[in-house]
């Protein structure tokens, strides 16, 4: 039985690096896998921009905003320049609102700061911000994938 679960792990393990390595070869080479994804999507629910968070060191910063040096440009008159910031500390990815005049509002509550989880939604005056952890996204659409019907 013990010898049984030890191969069923083993199998696991490898079944998972195998689709780990199959996520990767959609990156060009040279370039990070990255950790997470930011989907801009209105009131309405349709999804008009997105991009991949990527913070090689913790120096690095993901902006979001109005302003061309953004790494996503909310190009609407309600959001501010500078709205908000994503930064890394080892693997702890924060949302931090930059003082804007709308403010940032996550679960009906405001925030200035915020850890990101998986599908976090954070409103930013008529735009929801909905942050995907990629590994636990990827991994859900491998079972999916996996379980459909063909």
């Amino acid at each position: 039985m013990l010898i049984a679960a030890m191969i069923s792990f083993t199998a696991v393990s490898v079944i998972k690096s195998k689709r780990a390595a199959a996520f990767r070869k959609q990156f060009s080479p040279g370039k990070t896998v990255p950790d997470w994804r930011v989907y801009a999507i209105d009131e309405e629910g349709n999804c008009f921009c997105g991009a991949e968070i990527l913070l090689e060191n913790e120096k690095d910063v993901f902006g979001i905003g109005r302003q061309e040096d953004n790494a996503l440009r909310l190009m609407r008159p309600d959001i501010g320049r500078h709205h908000a910031k994503v930064t890394r500390k080892g693997i702890i990815y924060t949302y931090t609102d930059l003082g804007s005049a709308a403010g940032s509002i996550c679960d009906g509550v405001p925030i200035k700061e915020k850890r990101l989880h998986h599908l976090m939604v954070v409103w930013v005056n008529h735009v929801a911000l909905v942050f995907a952890n990629c590994e636990v996204a990827q991994d859900f659409l491998a079972r999916a994938v996996k379980n459909s019907p063909r």
